[in-house]
């Protein structure tokens, strides 16, 4: 976890940071094994884990992508800010675009049960 992920977290403030595709991701013992680097765990995903939705209007109408979410980890947020109660979820959240398949990466810290399309 980088320096400005554990200062949102100590400041109570949840996020979605985009990484590179070298970004190492782990989960952690509740949730299935998922180890390496983002652009690994990306590949390795089965078609039906990608999911169609806006991110909200462009000039040219709705701005559609395909996404996809990982939880994996579920944390009790006063472990990082006593202001901050609950469980949330530290995860990897991954666009896909649809004229050419790239894909972006972001580290997400969020109330756990937090849609997709929110963090999206």
């Amino acid at each position: 976890m980088g320096h400005l992920e554990t200062a949102l977290r100590g400041a109570g403030k949840g996020y979605v940071l985009g990484v590179k595709g070298t970004h190492a991701v782990k989960a952690w013992i509740d949730r299935p094994w998922i180890c390496g680097t983002a652009k690994q765990v990306a590949q390795a995903l089965p078609p039906s884990a990608w999911r169609r939705c806006s991110t909200g209007e462009g000039s040219q109408g709705p701005r559609l992508h395909d996404w996809t979410y990982l939880e994996l980890a579920d944390l009790e947020a006063s472990d990082y800010d006593p202001c901050t109660t609950g469980l949330w979820t530290r995860g990897l959240l991954i666009r896909r675009r649809l004229v050419d398949g790239e894909l972006a990466y972001f580290s997400t810290w969020a109330p756990a049960g937090t849609a997709l399309e929110k963090l999206a």
